[in-house]
């Protein structure tokens, strides 16, 4: 298949759909009885779509970007509180190319700000989940002026997970606790979820990974307790927002016993 062909009309499609959304955040206008209060999504599988495909990486992940935001239009019309969004894990931004990471960078860069501009207006929450101090100045600043001008926000909340890992998130937990001098004495589940990225959230009723891959991956170890596990086999950009609604449609099914 011709890369530039492919590219074109991809492109095309995706923003002629995107386009095509109201003007109007339209939240709960879909919304499924018993269905999910929190979502979260591993967003896997954006390299292997486009190997297949054959076009670039850097293309792979600018599609599966502009996917993220495709869903939270879909996410808010099921009457989503909470979409969470696994972009990148702490392992991945160490070990993959300089290339690859200053593109996802710029990638987060463009769609935050895009976010900023199509979005602040909307009664969402932005917040950011892991290892933020290693990541670039401009794109701290950039999270932290998100963070504070939706603070204030209530009726959904979008958590971009980038430069993320599970075991990182607990690490951190563990020296915020140790810097704090807390009394072990004082030490309790409530505590600890308070430690955590997710503070003042509740854990995510479902979580679904793309890419064809069924594990975690060390994706929220803590949180992830009671949530009900979806794999569609899907790569990341290949999971529309028709094909996510279909799998928020299954979690009435499940028969969620808590541990019972």
């Amino acid at each position: 298949m011709n890369y530039k062909v492919f590219s074109k009309n991809y492109e095309n499609s995706l923003r002629k759909e995107y386009q095509g959304r109201n003007s109007e955040y339209s939240f709960g206008t879909r919304a499924i009885e018993g269905g999910p209060s929190h979502v979260a999504i591993i967003c896997d599988g954006n390299r292997r779509w486009a190997n297949e495909n054959g076009v670039s990486v850097e293309e792979g992940h600018a599609v599966g970007a502009e996917n993220v935001m495709r869903l939270v239009e879909r996410a808010g019309e099921l009457g989503i509180k909470t979409l969470t969004v696994w972009v990148m894990d702490t392992k991945n931004f160490k070990k993959r190319s300089k290339s690859e990471i200053r593109n996802l960078i710029k990638l987060f860069l463009f769609y935050a700000m895009r976010f900023k501009r199509e979005y602040l207006s909307e009664d969402i929450r932005f917040r950011h989940l892991g290892a933020r101090e290693l990541l670039p100045k401009r794109l701290q600043k950039i999270i932290r002026e998100l963070e504070q001008e939706t603070a204030h926000k209530q009726q959904a909340t979008l958590n971009v997970a980038f430069n993320y890992g599970g075991r990182d998130e607990l690490v951190r937990m563990v020296k915020k606790i140790v810097e704090d001098g807390v009394d072990p004495a004082d030490i309790d589940v409530e505590l600890l979820s308070n430690y955590l990225d997710t503070k003042g959230q509740t854990d995510p009723d479902m979580i679904i990974r793309t890419g064809k891959d069924q594990r975690l991956s060390g994706f929220m170890p803590w949180q992830s307790e009671p949530s009900e596990l979806f794999f569609p086999n899907y790569y990341f950009p290949e999971f529309t927002p028709d094909r996510f609604e279909e799998v928020v449609k299954e979690f009435p099914s499940r028969n969620r016993r808590f541990g019972a």
